[in-house]
């Protein structure tokens, strides 16, 4: 995410919690080659999504998924 480059990723477990589908990431249904294709053929043509699906994640990641706000997390928890 934090490299800002277009993410596919099948949507299983925390991946679907992390990832939006259309906003941070394109969501393919695990197992199925036809979903990842589609997915794949999606990106290569659409030059401006890439682009928007790769800055979003990377604002996200920025945002929410550092060390720092995870520490921080922790410690108010505690």
């Amino acid at each position: 995410m934090c490299a800002g480059k277009a993410i596919i990723a099948s949507n299983l477990g925390q991946l679907g919690h992390i990832l939006a589908d259309g906003e941070t990431a394109i969501l393919t249904i695990p197992g199925e080659v036809k979903s990842l294709e589609e997915a794949i053929c999606r990106l290569k043509a659409d030059a401006e999504l890439r682009e928007k699906l790769g800055a979003q994640a990377k604002r996200e990641v920025l945002l929410h998924y550092t060390w720092d706000k995870h520490l921080t997390h922790i410690l108010d928890a505690l």
